[in-house]
């Protein structure tokens, strides 16, 4: 029980509030299962610019979302084989507890 608490956020499953940072995470991979550009991420992730350049960040840093250059138009993101199975993951959890 302790992981799940900790996995999803004790107190948004009380009180329905914010987001927690697995809620967050997953809409974030959710929205770049297909290349995407950075300002189109932040915006289906529901997220300012400050919020979304920290996950972003620590998502490359892991290695859960990867960019490739999309001449002549910058970067794009997408979801890695390790992004997958935290998806893929998170989509359960969160699932079964609505």
């Amino acid at each position: 029980m302790k992981l799940l608490m900790s996995i999803i956020g004790y107190t948004n499953l009380i009180f329905n509030n914010k987001r927690s940072e697995s809620e967050v995470i997953y809409d974030i991979l959710s929205a770049a299962q297909e290349d995407i550009k950075k300002t189109r991420l932040m915006y289906k992730a529901n997220m300012t610019h400050t919020q979304f350049t920290k996950y972003l960040d620590a998502l490359l840093e892991k290695n859960i979302l990867g960019e490739k250059d999309a001449y002549p138009t910058g970067k794009n993101y997408y979801m890695t084989d390790k992004g997958k199975e935290l998806f893929e993951s998170l989509d359960v959890v969160l699932t079964s507890l609505k």
